[in-house]
């Protein structure tokens, strides 16, 4: 059976001024993802090391949508994620991601290393491997990282209403723009604008087509 491994791993964690406060708001955003997800959470996210954490889907469905929550809930603190396809070589707890071991693992450790092999974390917090060459796969790691250069152009206020969409709605498109207004106390008109200058839509399209790459994905062998 094929699951999705996620490993995240907070970046430059040592030198958080208030580490312990960090790591109780990391846990209770962790909690919060595995009631909201459950439904796709094999085992949940759990902290493993003080500045890192991991969780076992068994859909890329919502993958990358849980993926974002946990990075724009801890903005401005930068987060790195490798993501691993493959299938597990151990039994499996939903209650703690602590002890299962197995290619899918292994893999979304591969995912974070490449992307801490790249210099500019602004430009690259996620990657995605299956442990072997796939050129989908390369696709999927150079539209994130695409995605990840556009993210890095956003103003604070473009990025601060992109954080407050996914944390209020996910990856939900159907939301109209009057609601959207009518939340943020705004008018329709800036929250037009709003979308086009950040590419919001397409921001999250793409998110959403990789997603269903990824959950199609057949894995070799």
């Amino acid at each position: 059976m094929k699951f999705y491994a996620v490993i995240g791993d907070i970046v430059s964690s040592r030198h958080i001024s208030d580490r312990e406060e960090t790591q109780q708001f990391l846990n209770q955003t962790l909690e919060d993802i595995n009631q909201m997800y459950q439904e796709v959470i094999v085992s949940n996210f759990t902290i493993t090391l003080g500045d890192e954490f991991q969780g076992l889907l068994k859909s890329g469905e919502h993958l990358l949508e849980i993926v974002d929550r946990i990075r724009f809930a801890l903005d401005p603190i930068a987060v790195r994620f490798g993501i691993g396809v493959g299938t597990m070589a151990t039994s499996i707890k939903k209650e703690v991601s602590i002890g299962a071991d197995g290619p899918a693992y292994w893999h979304a450790r591969d995912a974070i290393k490449a992307v801490h092999e790249i210099a500019d974390v602004a430009k690259c917090r996620i990657a995605v491997s299956v442990g072997y060459s796939s050129t989908v796969i390369d696709l999927v790691n150079e539209t994130l990282q695409l995605s990840d250069y556009i993210e890095s152009k956003w103003v604070t206020s473009q990025r601060a209403f992109v954080r407050k969409r996914l944390l209020e709605t996910g990856y939900d498109l159907t939301v109209p723009q009057v609601e959207i207004a009518r939340i943020d106390k705004s008018t329709p008109q800036k929250v037009n604008a709003k979308i086009k200058s950040t590419g919001y839509y397409q921001f999250i399209s793409t998110r959403l087509a990789i997603e269903k790459t990824l959950t199609e994905f057949e894995l070799e062998g």
